[in-house]
């Protein structure tokens, strides 16, 4: 007992400092001490080969201590002293003087050191994996704890949802997927084209946005008059083919609008025209009103003359003979332009621009005439198919001396012609189609050819 240089008395347990040695209280005698009459437990010495075991000991010690600061300096033994029956740590020593029959403190399984500890030996649940064994027994664990790919919540909220809701931990899972709840469709549509695609639970989504190359017309565009030719609709509204267009228009695929149908293509103005027949569309007609003595044309689309009328005879006062003059005696004046007239007599006064002029034997021999000649047409529609084919014609004016006969004729004067160069003369139609433009310009060039613009005396 002299060896001991250190001791914890703490109810039932005692750590003594020996060296090397491990000591516990027990009942039985050492030798050459005698049995009858003592009361004092004593003290024998065990060898550490084993720390292990001293380290669950100190689980159950009530000071802190631990195998940190624990050397072999410090040995361990558990010493009751008791003078009768009492109580120590617990454990109690009979009323019988021998120590044999006295209680002493057992020493614990490793179970039990296990379960005091607060370790279970409870099977997990499957998906969960113990926690941390117990260093006596590693049938026991500290608790069941989920696997480390149970690491996914899967939160609704941010359009996810588990792979297999059924394999789950602590309200974990193993793997995630997307709703994609913003992409309805599994497949293209007819008439639509893929507008963006998520791969979620179920596979491959889509959204989808209509096809602008069918349906190019945004339902904005048509208005209240709405449209047809088929209809697609997505997140930006409808779309059509085509919009519907209001009374005397009709779509143009070109510019994506209504423009005035293409039988609205007359300006119906001009010589022989009275206007237009009907609706007008951007100041167009589809037919023309004609004045006295044409009628509508409806090949060439344009008032031609009935060949009844005036309109059939030459109406250039000029070319008849008529001049701006101002005659001495008779005179008729043309009746399609008053300012022109004739001097019947052999004479006149003023300037003469035309017409005829006398001398004083009352007969003319030598005429001064002045001529369209060398007359072409010039046939457009501006490169616009729907527009009609208009004529324009152009002529040169010659002038030439002539010699009256006795039958009326004037014979041209050999080298006495000079014409300028061709111009406009102011003489235009139109026609629906190009080869009715044509037949216009034949006749109107039989028309001007040679036609007499003005015509002097000159004896």
């Amino acid at each position: 007992m002299t060896s001991i240089s250190k001791v914890f008395l703490c109810a039932a347990v005692s750590a003594f400092c020996l060296t090397g040695r491990f000591s516990y209280a027990s009942t039985n005698t050492v030798k050459g001490i005698p049995k009858p009459g003592t009361h004092t437990v004593y003290t024998q010495q065990l060898n550490l080969a084993d720390k292990t075991r001293l380290s669950l000991l100190f689980n159950y010690m009530p000071f802190d201590i631990t195998m940190a600061n624990v050397d072999e300096s410090y040995q361990l033994a558990s010493v009751c002293f008791i003078t009768d029956t009492g109580a120590c740590s617990g454990e109690k020593f009979g009323n019988s003087e021998d120590p044999g029959k006295g209680g002493n403190p057992a020493t614990p399984t490793p179970g039990e050191f296990c379960e005091k500890a607060g370790y279970v030996n409870t099977p997990c649940p499957e998906g969960m994996t113990p926690g941390n064994f117990c260093p006596a027994d590693s049938s026991y664990h500290s608790g069941c704890k989920c696997a480390a790919e149970y690491n996914q919540t899967c939160d609704s909220a941010a359009g996810l949802k588990p792979v297999n809701a059924n394999d789950t931990c602590g309200g974990k899972y193993k793997e995630c997927c997307n709703t994609c709840t913003d992409y309805t469709y599994t497949s293209i549509p007819s008439g639509y084209v893929k507008d963006g695609e998520c791969l979620s639970c179920d596979g491959k989504k889509y959204k989808v946005k209509c096809d602008t190359t069918l349906y190019p017309v945004a339902s904005g565009v048509c208005g209240s008059y709405g449209g047809s030719g088929g209809t697609c609709s997505d997140d930006t509204g409808a779309h059509y083919k085509k919009c519907n267009c209001p009374n005397n228009y009709e779509w143009n695929a070109g510019p994506k609008k209504c423009v005035c149908a293409t039988s609205f293509k007359y300006s119906c103005n001009g010589s022989g025209y009275a206007g237009g027949d009907g609706n007008s569309c951007d100041g167009k007609y589809s037919k023309c009103k004609c004045a006295a003595g044409y009628t509508w044309d409806a090949t060439s689309g344009s008032c031609v003359c009935s060949g009844t009328d005036w309109c059939s005879v030459n109406q250039n006062c000029a070319a008849l003979g008529y001049a701006k003059q101002t005659c001495s005696g008779t005179t008729v004046k043309c009746p399609f332009d008053t300012s022109y007239v004739f001097c019947l007599d052999n004479g006149s006064s003023g300037s003469s621009s035309g017409g005829n002029t006398g001398n004083n034997s009352g007969k003319c021999t030598i005429k001064r005439r002045t001529v369209y000649a060398n007359c072409r047409e010039n046939i457009h529609n501006n490169g616009q198919a729907s527009n009609p084919w208009k004529v324009d014609l152009v002529c040169s004016q010659c002038g030439y001396t002539c010699e009256v006969k006795s039958d009326g004729s004037c014979t041209q004067l050999y080298g006495t012609m000079s014409c300028n160069s061709a111009l406009p003369i102011g003489e235009s139609a139109s026609s629906a189609t190009k080869e009715g433009a044509q037949s216009i310009a034949e006749r109107l060039k039989q028309q001007y050819e040679n036609k007499i613009i003005s015509e002097t005396c000159d004896n």
